[in-house]
C-alpha cells in the first residue's frame, strides 16, 4: 500500500501540469488543383484543447501531450480550366482532432516557446457550394471522408496572470490520406489565438 501511494505521488510530480485552452482564428487552405486552375481560400476555426506536460523539466525542456476538438470552415475559390464554366466557391466544414507531442522550453518567465508535432484526424461533416451565376447546392455525402493528417505547430505563451496565458500559434496541417480533390484535400495554415487556463 505504501509503495502504491509513493508511485502515485511520483507520477503526480512527473505529470502535473494541466492546461486548458479555448482558441480560434483564421485558416488558409489549398486543394490539389487537379481539375481547376485554383483551389485556395480563407476560412475560420475554433475549438477546445487540453495539454498535460511533465514537471519538472527534462534537460531544460518540458514534454507535453496535446489533444482536443477543432471545428474548421474552409472556403475555396475555383477557376475552371474551361472558360465557359463560372467560378465556383466551395465551403467545407471539418471536425479535426489533433494529438501532438509538445516540446516547451522550461522557464519561469512570463514568455516562452512551444513546438508540437503529431497526427490529426480530419472528418468532413458538411459542404456546400455557390457559383458566380447564382447557382448553389450541397456537396454529396459520398465525397465526405475521414482522413489522417500531420500537424506541425509553433506557439508562443504570454502570461497574463499566474493562471491565465495568451497563446498565439501557427499550425501547418498536411492531409496524408485524401482521395478526392473536391473537399479539404490539401494543406492548411491555421493562425490561432488561444486563452489558456493553467490551474
Amino acid at each position: 500500500m505504501k509503495r502504491c501511494i509513493l508511485l502515485i505521488a511520483l507520477l503526480g510530480t512527473c505529470v502535473g501540469a494541466l492546461e486548458i485552452t479555448v482558441m480560434g482564428g483564421g485558416n488558409y487552405q489549398a486543394m490539389n488543383p487537379e481539375y481547376s486552375l485554383e483551389g485556395t481560400g480563407w476560412g475560420a476555426h475554433g475549438g477546445l484543447l487540453g495539454e498535460v506536460s511533465t514537471v519538472p523539466s527534462f534537460l531544460g525542456i518540458n514534454l507535453g501531450l496535446e489533444s482536443g476538438v477543432l471545428l474548421q470552415q474552409a472556403n475555396y475559390l475555383f477557376i475552371p480550366a474551361l472558360l465557359e464554366y463560372p467560378e465556383r466557391f466551395v465551403h467545407q466544414a471539418n471536425l479535426i482532432i489533433p494529438l501532438l507531442l509538445k516540446l516547451k522550453l522550461a522557464s519561469v518567465k512570463a514568455f516562452h516557446f512551444q513546438w508540437g508535432v503529431g497526427p490529426s484526424l480530419i472528418r468532413n461533416v458538411y459542404g456546400w457550394w455557390e457559383d458566380a451565376e447564382g447557382g448553389e447546392g450541397v456537396v454529396d455525402k459520398q465525397y465526405y471522408e475521414t482522413d489522417l493528417g500531420l500537424q506541425l505547430k509553433g506557439e508562443i505563451n504570454i502570461r497574463l496572470s499566474p493562471k491565465l496565458w495568451l497563446n498565439p500559434a501557427i499550425t501547418r496541417q498536411f492531409n496524408l490520406t485524401a482521395k478526392d480533390t473536391w473537399l479539404d484535400k490539401g494543406q492548411n495554415w491555421f493562425f490561432s489565438l488561444g486563452l489558456a487556463l493553467k490551474p
